[in-house]
């Protein structure tokens, strides 16, 4: 396997999303300050000129640590003319139990009766970005996101509904304050069953948790001890080694469009 060197600014450096996640993975991971095959850089506003600066610098692809909610179209095109790819390190969307999530909701008996997520986040500052990640995230579990609105909005508390498929009814709750078992919540019910996901913070050592509702009682996957980072630098591997371009910033541009087409979410 050939080395794959990383470069990162400061904050990304520092933070577990880099440091100890390389050295857990089955991969020849080097960091280094310059003529890197794969860039990170920090989510904070203006990450994505940050992000098209690596590309056109040489970088094969890079990896955005918790993005803002930001336009992507010059990243995009940058990317597509690279023949590189951008991989989102996102704080829950990220966690690899979504996709177990997803296949198990897409196996439940009946239509879907309702879907809801609920999000804790530690200060008012994380409400925008827990937004659109939990939008990200009902895309992702339950497939097209429509009618999204407005509901009931406070300094420290938001209630967003919309609908997903066979027009059932979505609410995403998210709060200020302490989590007491995991900070996001998705369940899933329909008319023979349900899913229940939780997903923990990605620093802590908790695992995601996937449990599927049944007419003849209740299954838990087996735990997955992966968190969100270790998830997306095996992804970078995967990309690096298979030539594949993940579409991350697809799915985040269709959450900005749908947030951005509702004047009220502003």
């Amino acid at each position: 396997m050939n080395v794959i060197r990383i470069a990162a600014d400061s904050e990304t450096r520092a933070s577990g999303a880099l440091t100890w996640v390389t050295a857990s993975l089955p991969a020849t991971l080097e960091l280094v300050e310059d003529r890197a095959d794969i860039r990170t850089v920090n989510g904070t506003a203006g990450w994505t000129e940050r992000a098209s600066h690596a590309l056109l610098e040489g970088a094969s692809g890079v990896v955005v640590v918790a993005p803002e909610a930001e336009q992507i179209d010059g990243l995009r095109s940058t990317a597509a003319e690279r023949n590189a790819f951008v991989i989102l390190d996102q704080r829950w969307r990220s966690n690899p139990t979504l996709t177990e999530a997803r296949d198990a909701v897409s196996n439940l008996e009946g239509p879907v009766s309702f879907a809801e997520i609920a999000v804790n986040v530690p200060a008012t500052e994380d409400i925008e970005q827990a937004i659109h990640e939990s939008v990200q995230i009902a895309h992702h579990v339950m497939g097209a996101v429509e009618d999204l609105r407005v509901l009931h909005r406070q300094s420290r508390t938001v209630l967003v509904g919309g609908t997903v498929r066979n027009s059932a009814p979505l609410t995403i709750t998210i709060a200020v304050g302490p989590a007491i078992d995991g900070p996001v919540h998705v369940r899933v019910v329909a008319r023979f069953g349900g899913v229940h996901l939780c997903v923990p913070d990605p620093e802590t050592a908790a695992p995601g948790l996937v449990t599927i509702v049944h007419t003849d009682g209740s299954t838990t996957l087996p735990s997955r001890w992966e968190s969100a980072h270790r998830a997306s630098w095996r992804r970078v591997i995967t990309a690096v080694e298979s030539g594949d371009r993940p579409d991350d910033l697809g799915e985040f541009d269709e959450a900005s469009q749908l947030l951005l087409s509702r004047a009220s979410l502003a």
